[in-house]
Order: C-alpha cells, then sequence, then structure tokens
C-alpha cells in the first residue's frame, strides 16, 4: 500500500498455460518467448500484449536493452541469424549459412557467438557495421555487453574455460577490454564488474 511506500502493483494475467523461456524486464517491458501453437514466437508486454513475431519459424533468446530487443531466429535450411526490433519493426543483422546465435544488446551495440563451422566466435555490430572481436581458435561460450564494452567466456582447453575482453586473458591486476576501437587497461573494479556480469550477479 502508500502508506508503506509501495504502491499499487497492476497485475497482468498472461493468457499461457504452460511456462515462456527466456523472460526478462528491461524498464516497464517484460519480453519473453512462447510456443503460439505452431512455433517460437517474441512477445512484448508494456501495459498491452503485443507478439513481436509472427512467422512459421523459432524466434528465441530474446533481449532488450531500452526499446530495442534483439533474438535470433531459426532460418528455413537449419541456420540460426539474429533479429533486431527498434521499438516499431524488426530487421535482420545477419545473412548468412552459419550459425549466429545467444545475442546480447547495449543501447545500439549487438554482440553475438557465430559458428562458423570451425569455432564459435564473438561478433559485435555498433548500429553501422559488424567485425568479429574475437577471431581465433577458442570456442567462445558466453558474451556480455554493457556501453560498448563486451567480456566473453571461451573455452581454452577440454572442460576449461577462461574470461576475455578485448584479446588479451583477465588477470586480477592487469586486465584488457575492448572498447569497440582499440585495446586498453581495465581497473580491477571494471574486472569485477564484468565477472559479476558474467556470473549473473
Amino acid at each position: 500500500d502508500m502508506a508503506s511506500g509501495v504502491g499499487t502493483i497492476t497485475l497482468h494475467q498472461l493468457p499461457y498455460s504452460t511456462p515462456p523461456s527466456s523472460l526478462l524486464i528491461e524498464g516497464s517491458n517484460v519480453i519473453w518467448a512462447h510456443n503460439d501453437g505452431t512455433d517460437m514466437e517474441i512477445f512484448l508486454e508494456d501495459g498491452s500484449l503485443h507478439q513481436i513475431t509472427t512467422n512459421s519459424v523459432d524466434d528465441t533468446e530474446p533481449r532488450a536493452s531500452g526499446s530495442h530487443i534483439v533474438w535470433q531466429r531459426e532460418i528455413a535450411g537449419g541456420t540460426t541469424e539474429i533479429m533486431y526490433y527498434d521499438g516499431a519493426s524488426e530487421a535482420r543483422m545477419t545473412n548468412n549459412t552459419v550459425n549466429d546465435s545467444h545475442p546480447v544488446i547495449s543501447g545500439n551495440n549487438v554482440a553475438w557467438i557465430r559458428d562458423n563451422g570451425t569455432t564459435d566466435q564473438i561478433w559485435f555490430h555498433n548500429g553501422l557495421e559488424a567485425k568479429a572481436v574475437a577471431n581465433n581458435s577458442l570456442n567462445a561460450t558466453r558474451v556480455v555487453i554493457s556501453s560498448g564494452k563486451i567480456a566473453w567466456q571461451a573455452e581454452v582447453s577440454s572442460g576449461e574455460f577462461e574470461l576475455f575482453a578485448g584479446r588479451q586473458t583477465y588477470t586480477a591486476d592487469d586486465v584488457s577490454k575492448w572498447d569497440g576501437d582499440s585495446d586498453d587497461k581495465a581497473s580491477l573494479a571494471d574486472s569485477i564488474h564484468i565477472l559479476k556480469k558474467l556470473s549473473g550477479n
């Protein structure tokens, strides 16, 4: 109640008997993927219910920043591509014969993992163009992004994982981060912040 400082909470019951996947909150928006009876689609609740995608393929793994949403789409033929919604319409960010998946977004910056058939690489789009951030023999397994800064996890040997930012390995007191243009040194506080993001804390 207002006396306790909580205020009024309005509840919306979503019309589903099965749980959604990839449920997230961005500001006052709730975004999720759910099966519409045929395939997986992306939905948005902002006070009203909106179905962002309507097609015959699976749209999954949504992530949001402000009113912008990214997700992965299974394209006919078996590959997955990165899709982008600007608050009004959707656009396809990748178009190739390999798998692009697990997108993350911060502002106009989007990062994802690309399977080139040999390794899983980190790719980055700054709103104008896309390029590989980590193009090497390591398999990237997770990526996070904040204000254009990227950190990711990669498998350096069987069952052994390390954290990266830019093209150098994390250590406790000497951390390299990639800022979209060049490598520079980050503080220990920066490294702890990114590590916490990777761990989900």
